[in-house]
């Protein structure tokens, strides 16, 4: 959109991923689905919370939802809360710390991320350092956070069928993710805030 553009693409950093001895493996028993995300519009609940209502529908019961809202948070988060709350796979967390967060991202067998508008999305580069499948948006967002991880379903933004179809097989579908993604940033790139700060005293062009 910039017909000159001046862009320096700086990854954010990623702590390295505690380990925890309850890790949940995806074909277990029951799968559970984690969405890590703070109430707001834009972050699309109501597509992943209608995915579930209809995997409820079909009858299947083993696999359930995790949100880290509770309806208290903002009119949103007491809109969604209100709309769902009797669903039975869905359950509402509340706000979590960055531990209890990570703790259960551990305890999850999925990510899913149905949010239409990020600079980055952090909880994608997560569910990636938990090796986990995930399920996200087709927007250009994602496949940039994504990369070349080759456990993603992208999906649309607006339809909440087929989330529901794709996560009812995830156990049975072998063509569910890519598995030959091949997509990197282009540079300039910067993996950490010294490598963006070493590039622009050096290039002073940029700034």
């Amino acid at each position: 959109m910039v017909s000159n553009p001046n862009i320096i693409v700086a990854i954010p950093n990623s702590e390295e991923v505690p380990s925890y001895a309850d890790k949940t493996k995806i074909y277990d028993k029951e799968l559970k689905f984690i969405y890590p995300a703070f109430p707001r519009i834009h972050k699309n609940f109501e597509l992943i919370c209608e995915a579930f209502k209809i995997i409820n529908k079909e009858g299947i019961k083993n696999m359930k939802l995790y949100l880290t809202i509770d309806g208290s948070e903002n009119q949103y988060s007491n809109f969604i809360f209100k709309k769902y709350s009797d669903v039975d796979n869905i359950e509402f967390l509340g706000l979590l710390t960055k531990s209890q967060t990570e703790k259960k991202l551990a305890e999850s067998s999925c990510l899913v991320f149905p949010s239409v508008l990020e600079t980055w999305g952090l909880p994608l580069t997560e569910g990636k350092s938990h090796k986990m499948p995930i399920f996200t948006v087709d927007k250009p967002y994602a496949y940039e956070t994504v990369g070349d991880y080759d456990s993603v379903c992208f999906l649309p933004s607006n339809k909440p069928y087929e989330w529901a179809k794709k996560i009812i097989n995830i156990c049975t579908d072998k063509e569910l993710f890519d598995s030959n993604l091949k997509r990197k940033i282009n540079d300039p790139m910067c993996r950490n805030w010294h490598e963006l700060w070493t590039t622009l005293i050096q290039d002073k062009n940029r700034i």
